[in-house]
């Protein structure tokens, strides 16, 4: 018997319960559950951080990205950014990725300048023109 069922009708369901648990965090059907679940048992790697290293070291990078979907649903759950290498030229960058690019394998140049870290500006309400 479901959760939301109501235990003197097997075919009435308890639409304040099932708005409960949604308001509380739960989820009301085994999809979302199943798909809340993967959300948390799945990794999504982001290789930001090494990639614009490299880029400012002067180095070609191959990126491969991929979107990360739920097993259970198929549902996108994110975008994955994997650091394949580093390379002093554009062809053994393209050499690592299988010799082409494509939409989730791509090349990037390296960096001309590393941009200089900028410190944030407190903005109160006074500065916003509208």
């Amino acid at each position: 018997m479901s959760r939301y069922m109501l235990e003197d009708d097997p075919y009435a369901f308890d639409p304040e319960r099932e708005h409960n648990d949604h308001v509380a965090g739960m989820a009301s059907n085994e999809f979302q559950t199943a798909f809340q679940a993967s959300c948390a048992e799945t990794e999504i790697r982001d290789d930001s951080a090494e990639i614009a290293e490299a880029r400012r070291d002067g180095k070609w990078v191959a990126v491969y990205n991929a979107e990360i979907r739920c097993r259970h649903t198929d549902a996108m759950i994110g975008m994955s950014t994997e650091l394949v290498g580093a390379f002093d030229s554009r062809d053994e960058a393209i050499a690592a990725l299988g010799g082409e690019e494509d939409y989730f394998a791509s090349v990037l140049p390296p960096c001309d300048d590393a941009l200089p870290e900028q410190e944030p500006v407190d903005i109160d309400d006074d500065d916003i023109p509208f």
